[in-house]
């Protein structure tokens, strides 16, 4: 497990079990932090068809320890299948990479969403030579470093709150979480690899269908939800924690700041 990761899912339940927020959230509050030109900053209100995405998905940048760390996994004499998904799970470019190229083939009702069934489907080789293909992240990268952090503790959250749940699958959870904002991911990284915004022309990238109902969901806060309500609903929760704390570990910062 990621140093740190399991510190940061245990306070999150801990926070769950004692605070009204479990599932009471305010969708508009929310979802106005992750609105184009709200956190980070990340994407214009046009820069996507929210029935796919540019005709060429550009490449999202991973966390260079998640690609160095993947990259040995992958090249160790006993490929360690449980080892390689702890830590690919961890990175949302990285994940949203695996899910493109293990669902290119599949109907939306069979897409993988565990992590370890889309590196099986993909296979070693073409594993390999994602992970060496793919752009690190820069530290100049402020803003995509920002929505990763973000995604990764709303997805820690959302898989703390579905475990306290029945009919919500955690795993299913963690993945929501951890692409709610997958279209600002697309869209900074297309704007750094292009100078330009995201592509009218759209193609669809193959998220598993409950990824994108939440996806839609925070887009469209007013909107009802459809089957997967509950996960919706976890992710709003999760979304929202996960901003509180990052607000008090800014507000910490600052206060350490002016001690110095």
């Amino acid at each position: 497990m990621i140093p740190g990761s399991q510190l940061i899912w245990d306070t999150a339940l801990a926070d769950i079990a004692t605070s009204p927020m479990q599932l009471h959230f305010d969708q508009n509050v929310c979802a106005a932090s992750v609105q184009p030109g709200g956190l980070c900053g990340a994407s214009q209100p046009n820069a996507f068809c929210w029935e796919g995405y540019p005709a060429e998905p550009p490449v999202l940048p991973a966390l260079p320890r998640t690609l160095a760390e993947t990259e040995l996994l992958l090249h160790s004499p006993v490929v360690n299948l449980a080892a390689i998904t702890e830590v690919a799970r961890c990175d949302a470019g990285l994940i949203a990479q695996l899910l493109l190229l293990a669902n290119r083939d599949q109907e939306e009702s069979d897409r993988f969403y565990r992590i370890e069934d889309c590196v099986v489907k993909i296979g070693l080789s073409p594993l390999r030579e994602l992970v060496g293909a793919m752009p690190s992240l820069l530290p100049c990268d402020w803003r995509y470093g920002a929505l990763l952090n973000h995604s990764r503790l709303t997805a820690l959250a959302a898989e703390a709150i579905a475990s306290q749940m029945h009919g919500v699958n955690p795993e299913q959870a963690y993945l929501s979480g951890l692409l709610h904002l997958f279209p600002d991911l697309v869209s900074v990284a297309w704007a750094a690899q292009t100078g330009g915004e995201a592509s009218s022309e759209s193609t669809a990238w193959p998220l598993p269908a409950f990824a994108w109902e939440v996806i839609r969901s925070f887009r469209h806060p007013s909107a009802v939800a459809g089957q997967e309500h509950r996960l919706v609903e976890v992710a709003f929760a999760a979304c929202e924690w996960a901003s509180q704390t990052e607000q008090r570990w800014s507000a910490t910062r600052r206060s350490s700041l002016i001690c110095i």
